[in-house]
């Protein structure tokens, strides 16, 4: 099997793999926001602050998102009061 097709591969794997993980998380965190509405714009506020929506060709990367205390806060929190539970092979999420 040639390099490149192994990487793919494995790239394909790793998105299709964390594709899971990504979607709980993501639909935990905006759960949390919509039942918080202060929260939902306290992180807006910071991240409308720091990115400014008007001016489209900011860029939005790692370095850039991890100036962003509350984001991290948010995220934080939600993935670690967050257990998955297997049950019948599909995987549940509980909070603790």
């Amino acid at each position: 099997m040639p390099v490149l097709s192994k990487l793919t591969s494995s790239a394909l794997l790793a998105i299709v793999a964390g594709s899971d993980t990504t979607a709980a998380v993501l639909s935990n965190i905006f759960y949390y926001l919509i039942r918080e509405p202060e929260y939902f714009v306290r992180l807006r506020d910071e991240l409308d602050a720091l990115f400014r929506p008007w001016e489209p060709n900011e860029s939005i990367d790692i370095n850039s998102l991890s100036a962003c205390p509350f984001l991290n806060a948010v995220v934080w929190v939600v993935t670690s009061t967050i257990i998955p539970q297997f049950i019948d092979n599909n995987i549940l999420f509980a909070q603790e």
